[in-house]
């Protein structure tokens, strides 16, 4: 199984310099309502130009890695569930918007697996792809980049 993680620049510098990236958050006592704890990943049933429809906004998406886990390394990878905006019945509610809607939104929401870790590193999950993903009037678009060697000077905010 691939995983998917969206992350910030400084999460990426930090695994391409090789350190053991660690985080011990529970997301659902952070008031997130995610059963996750620590790094959370997505597997790749559904492709990151469809999860970032609804994780927009809900996480930091400068950055869409995926990862292969590393054959016996030890990996310790927890399931669980996540609450998010079901934004294709969002969209479905756009047709016909009126100004009582906007004022009482009602969001609509799916759960979505998810998998955590509390650390990760290079010798655990190995980067197999990486973009930078951008949003456009139709839609998210992912720019991936070519996986030569990398270093963290590399890596920059552009």
């Amino acid at each position: 199984m691939r995983l998917i993680r969206f992350m910030g620049f400084k999460e990426l510098a930090d695994y391409l310099d090789g350190n053991t990236l660690r985080n011990t958050t529970d997301w659902n006592k952070a008031g997130q309502r995610s059963g996750s704890k620590g790094f959370c990943f997505f597997d790749d049933t559904e492709p990151p130009e469809e999860r970032l429809k609804y994780v927009s906004g809900v996480v930091n998406t400068e950055i869409v890695a995926i990862f292969r886990p590393v054959p016996f390394a030890k990996l310790e990878l927890t399931e669980s569930y996540g609450i998010y905006r079901d934004n294709k019945r969002d969209l479905q509610k756009l047709t016909d918007l009126t100004l009582t809607d906007l004022l009482t939104w009602d969001f609509k929401e799916k759960r979505v697996r998810e998998y955590s870790t509390t650390k990760y590193n290079a010798q655990i999950l190995q980067l197999e792809k990486l973009g930078v993903p951008e949003r456009y009037p139709e839609g998210w678009r992912i720019e991936w980049k070519n996986l030569r060697p990398v270093h963290s000077a590399e890596v920059k905010h552009t």
